[in-house]
């Protein structure tokens, strides 16, 4: 079913002439397609995410930061202490593997990644969990090296203890439900000219 979800993005949007830096609505289907011709990759993202500013964390905290979307749906926020979700593209240059699985990400540094494969691109998954001032911080990071530039797809997390707020005004956000939109964001991404 996914196979046949980006078969038909493809071909869709294979009649529209793509451009650089401009999101399009493949027909029918509710997600739009970010192409970066300068960084040669493209990723789909659904209607409830929206374009982050350069300044906006945390793309301002990830060095190189490409494009960022951070997950707009009002129904993830209310009533819970869910702070902000947020999916960004670095692209740095580096030398070698080594390099790209050494850069730190505000600070957060993990030296035991696991290895996948999405779309024919091996990644490498680093996960940080950070804290302070009553608020929790998840950090998931696929890396790839790919020519003499390191790609970073990061997903940010934040929200708030819920021992800091009063007794019964907002319950624990669905940390799972929030991760699976992040990751079906990211499972798109590809570089230009794969499928």
């Amino acid at each position: 079913m996914a196979r046949l979800f980006l078969l038909i993005l493809a071909l869709s949007l294979a009649f529209q002439g793509l451009a650089s830096f401009r999101a399009i609505r493949p027909l029918g289907l509710g997600w739009q397609v970010y192409e970066d011709r300068v960084h040669g990759f493209r990723l789909y993202y659904p209607s409830d995410f929206v374009p982050l500013r350069a300044s906006e964390p945390p793309m301002s905290l990830l060095a190189g930061a490409v494009v960022g979307f951070k997950l707009a749906d009002e129904g993830y926020y209310r009533g819970t202490n869910l702070n902000g979700a947020a999916i960004i593209v670095s692209a740095q240059k580096v030398k070698g593997l080594k390099g790209c699985l050494q850069l730190d990400i505000a600070g957060m540094r993990s030296e035991y990644p696991q290895r996948i494969v999405v779309n024919g691109v091996i990644f490498y998954r680093q996960e940080f969990l950070e804290a302070g001032v009553g608020n929790l911080y998840r950090l998931i990071s696929y890396r790839t090296l790919h020519g003499e530039v390191c790609y970073i797809v990061a997903l940010f997390i934040h929200w708030g203890n819920l021992k800091a707020f009063t007794p019964g005004t907002v319950v624990q956000f669905d940390e799972q439900a929030v991760l699976q939109e992040l990751e079906g964001v990211f499972r798109t991404f590809q570089f230009s000219g794969s499928s």
